[in-house]
């Protein structure tokens, strides 16, 4: 059934709702070349690349709402992942 009603013959309590995602975060060196939010930083500074990592984040259907997550940077959202 649609959502929020599960699926048929299928208990909410039963079902964990499982996602991946990618994240960057953004590093630099806050003591050289401050901006606003938005806009680019044109002076030279000690800046460093983003990191992109991957969230796999799982729900349950329960009332207490378990959830369980693991993040890493090796992979990214389309390896494998045996931990």
């Amino acid at each position: 059934m649609p959502y929020p009603f599960g699926i048929a013959d299928i208990r909410v309590e039963d079902l964990i709702d499982l996602d991946e995602c990618g994240l960057f975060v953004e590093t630099a060196d806050k003591k050289i070349g401050k901006a606003f939010v938005g806009n680019r930083v044109r002076q030279e500074g000690n800046y460093q690349k983003s990191e992109k990592w991957t969230l796999l984040l799982g729900i349950a259907g329960s009332a207490a709402a378990e959830r369980w997550s693991m993040m890493w940077l090796e992979g990214g959202t389309t390896g494998d992942k045996n931990d």
